[in-house]
């Protein structure tokens, strides 16, 4: 009995206790984010790829038609793309 009482205890105990998240001191503003997007292929019949994104800075949705190029081997080199503080919009 001294057991199962010491066991609700201690289970009593843990769940009133609150855990820091140890991600919140480094949080970084979405405004200061960089985004890098990095595309490979393993298809040989396909050379495209379709990408559509929200251009939070002209409010415009962008399509844009991704080609890949091939090295010496005829193997797909990745395609990578980057968006430097691309930020966001408050709705």
């Amino acid at each position: 009995m001294r057991h199962l009482i010491l066991l609700l205890a201690t289970i009593l105990f843990f769940s009133c206790v609150t855990i820091q998240n140890e991600f919140e001191d480094d949080e970084i503003p979405l405004s200061q984010t960089d985004v890098r997007l990095e595309f490979y292929k393993n298809e040989p019949n396909a050379d495209e790829i379709k990408l559509t994104y929200y251009d939070n800075a002209n409010n415009i949705d962008v399509t844009e038609i991704i080609t890949f190029e091939y090295d010496t081997n005829g193997d797909a080199l990745p395609h990578i793309i980057y968006w430097n503080d691309y930020g966001y919009k408050v709705c």
